[in-house]
């Protein structure tokens, strides 16, 4: 489906950021330990892991910016709650083909108390997700260099690859994740479900731990 040209933005979502208040005791709490593929969810759904709200009329996902908001930090899993600093949602673009379709994607992020989650025992500082109907990447941003991300977490990958190698050969090749001169990555499921560790290219001093899908 070729592209053309048009990008509408909605001006209401721009960039909205919602700041947590603070909480007494946040200093003495205990970093809350994430798992791979442990991202914010929902309070009323934990199994959905997303940082904005549907309108109630949105069947499946929304065609218009002014169908989803940002989160309210109240509206998240309450495990999550005490860890957010803040919560944005960068940018909301509907993208328009030359067959007439659209498609909706939209950028949001948390930013994580400091020493407030870890992730392997390294600390992480924030959460990047991306999504449209058809696509999406979630991102968790570790405060380590991407060698000690690889040193620690690229082991347990493909470790955990494994079952599914033997499950589904088709759609998972291989269990040795690959470098293409930026990321290393490795397909672990169907619909390109591919998980990336890369240096964060906004800080050389970070790196990222990143799943992403979508046809």
């Amino acid at each position: 489906m070729p592209l053309i040209h048009t990008v509408l933005r909605s001006s209401l979502v721009a960039l909205i950021t919602v700041a947590a208040p603070a909480q007494a005791g946040d200093a003495a709490t205990k970093p809350l330990p994430l798992q791979r593929n442990d991202f914010p969810t929902l309070a009323t759904n934990e199994q959905i892991q997303r940082l904005v709200i549907f309108n109630p009329d949105v069947e499946d996902f929304p065609q218009r910016c002014e169908q989803l908001r940002m989160v309210k930090l109240a509206e998240l899993s309450p495990r999550w709650q005490p860890v957010i600093d803040r919560l944005t949602l960068k940018s909301c673009e509907v993208t328009t083909f030359d067959d007439g379709e659209t498609y909706l994607s939209y950028e949001a992020q948390a930013t994580f108390k400091p020493a407030a989650t870890t992730l392997q025992g390294l600390p992480v500082i924030g959460y990047h997700e991306g999504m449209g109907e058809r696509h999406i990447r979630q991102s968790l941003v570790v405060d380590a260099p991407i060698t000690q991300l690889l040193n620690v977490l690229r082991p347990v990958i493909e470790r955990d690859c494994q079952p599914m190698l033997q499950l589904n050969p088709m759609a998972v090749r291989t269990c040795t994740m690959a470098y293409d001169g930026e990321a290393w990555s490795m397909i672990v499921g169907e619909l390109n479900h591919t998980v990336w560790l890369r240096a964060d290219p906004d800080s050389p001093a970070r790196s990222m731990y990143e799943v992403s899908g979508g046809d």
